[in-house]
Parts: structure tokens; sequence; C-alpha cells
């Protein structure tokens, strides 16, 4: 019908390769922030469960683009590409934050919020909630006391 070779190869043999490899290299990245390529303790069930799926989900990326049609495949390509970016300024990002620093600033912030509700809820207990001041003021104006 006029398909030219190489459109058949690109369609055919490319997509699926190429689709499979820019997820492998996503889920590569992805595991790099946290340091879990690192060789992994053979008697946990997670770490295998984990590197399962890490070969699995690349051959299953090729064998769908190989079956399905040829948008599927570049969706696959494209967002893995946009995740693989987003996944290098989130890593350089947390390489320059420390673990601990972040885990203080938010049991810090976390107190705020604690001191903010508890106090909150003390001034409703006190001087009663929002709905029974609007209440209050609207029984307390001339309309019923006409």
């Amino acid at each position: 019908m006029g398909y030219s070779a190489a459109a058949l190869v690109i369609t055919a043999i490319l997509l699926p390769v190429l689709s499979a490899f820019t997820q492998y290299l996503n889920m590569k990245l992805s595991m790099a922030v946290n340091g879990s390529n690192r060789p992994a303790d053979k008697d946990d069930p997670t770490a295998a469960t984990m590197r399962t799926m890490n070969m699995t989900m690349p051959l299953f990326s090729l064998v769908m683009v190989f079956t399905l049609p040829t948008g599927i495949g570049i969706y696959w390509i494209v967002s893995a590409i946009v995740r693989m970016v987003q996944q290098v300024f989130i890593n350089k990002h947390l390489s320059k934050i420390s673990v601990d620093d972040m885990i203080e600033k938010n049991k810090e912030k976390s107190a705020e919020e604690e001191r903010k509700t508890w106090r909150k809820s003390r001034e409703d207990q006190r001087y009663g909630s929002d709905k029974y001041k609007e209440h209050q003021i609207f029984c307390n104006t001339e309309f019923f006391y006409v």
C-alpha cells in the first residue's frame, strides 16, 4: 500500500525496543534517589519483588508495543522521557538536602500545626464555634424585636 521499509522498521521494531529501554532507564533513575541500586539482601522478599518488577515491566512494555497500535508506544516513550527529566531534577534537589534536616523541619512544622489546631479548639470551647457566633448575631438583630 505504499509503506516504505523504513517506516515499517521504525514502527515494528524500533518503537517497542525504545519503549522498553526508556522504561528501564526510568526505573533505574527512580531507584537512584533512595539508593536502591545497591545489592539488596537475598532474603528480603520486597527486594526480590522489586528486582522482578524492574525486569518484567520493560519486557511488558516491549510486548505491548509490539501488539498494540503505535500510539501506545509513542505515548509510553514520551511519558517515560518526561518522567526521567522530572526525576533528574528531583534527584538533584534531594542530593543538596540532608535527610536529617528535612525530618527536623517536618517535625517543627507538625508541632506548629498541632499548636494551631489546639488553639483553635480551645477558642471554640471557650467562645463557641463560628456557627454559634453567627447564630447569636442573627438572633440579636432588630428583625426579631419588631
